[in-house]
């Protein structure tokens, strides 16, 4: 099998498992490429020219990753969504229910920090990413 097929055979999605100290197991999924880029995607655009709307915008993006990966088992054991988002299949928008992200920005965030982190690094995001993301959406504000 060459480079090719192995690297196309690699399709099924992975999990790990998040102990926290106050919630308990915490099931993150991992993300497929698309999926990962329909996240940055729905993370350009927006007014970030303060330094208030710039951390924001971090904490905006951490608890959507949060929420985009997060799962628990149904009634069969399959992993299914905690929260409620919508990928658009044909355009790739990404959108999340507004009443539960901003229930979750009024979450004590030294409880989602650990999870928050956890899911950046099961998807391959580093901080370096997020800063990259944020430095791409006020080019892209900027131009607007």
């Amino acid at each position: 099998m060459g480079l090719k097929d192995k690297l196309l055979a690699q399709r099924e999605r992975t999990y790990r498992t998040v102990t926290h100290p106050l919630l308990g197991d915490v099931l993150l999924r991992s993300l497929t490429e698309w999926e990962r880029s329909c996240f940055e995607s729905s993370c350009i655009g927006g007014d970030r020219g303060r330094k208030k709307d710039r951390d924001a915008w971090m904490l905006t993006t951490r608890a959507k990753l949060l929420m985009f990966t997060a799962c628990e088992l149904n009634g069969d054991g399959q992993p299914k969504p905690v929260f409620t988002y919508v990928l658009d299949k044909t355009s790739g928008k990404l959108s999340f229910d507004s009443e539960e992200l901003k229930q979750m920005l009024d979450v004590n965030a030294a409880v989602l920090a650990p999870l928050g982190s956890a899911a950046m690094e099961h998807v391959g995001f580093t901080e370096s990413d997020l800063a990259d993301l944020l430095k791409n959406s006020e080019a892209t504000t900027a131009g607007e």
